[in-house]
């Protein structure tokens, strides 16, 4: 894959506490994180899921590596598998449930990922902030 043209791109990336969903079909996603992940103390430790609006670009089935790494403190999470492509051209929702990861200080957050043994792609970023509660 290396040197090739990725086989989807990404419209929107939704980082959140949890996603569901209804039995109509339709998503819930519960607790968006908008600007920052603002955390009552660090290290924390803490499960998030992402909602990513891709665009196939090919159909069939292809291995995609994810990862989160900070900025201060290297990968903190990767994890791998298989993604299905098909309705080339047209917007649709991938989902990642229950990522665990431990934030270790205030830095930024990005949201990776890669295709085989291709490059890494961020696909978002996002700012941990510390901010304790007045209890």
């Amino acid at each position: 894959m290396a040197g090739q043209r990725p086989s989807f791109s990404v419209k929107h990336v939704i980082i959140c506490d949890e996603i569901r969903r209804e039995d109509t079909g339709k998503l819930i996603i519960i607790g968006a994180y908008a600007d920052s992940i603002n955390v009552p103390r660090l290290p924390f430790d803490m499960t998030l899921a992402f909602w990513i609006s891709i665009v196939p670009k090919i159909e069939g089935e292809i291995s995609c590596q994810w990862r989160l790494t900070h900025d201060k403190a290297g990968d903190l999470s990767v994890s791998e598998g298989t993604v299905k492509l098909g309705n080339v051209g047209n917007e649709s929702p991938l989902v990642l449930r229950r990522v665990p990861v431990q934030l270790p200080k205030e830095g930024i957050l990005s949201f990776q990922v890669r295709e085989g043994e291709g490059r890494w792609r961020t696909l978002k970023k996002i700012p941990i902030l510390l901010t304790p509660s007045d209890s």
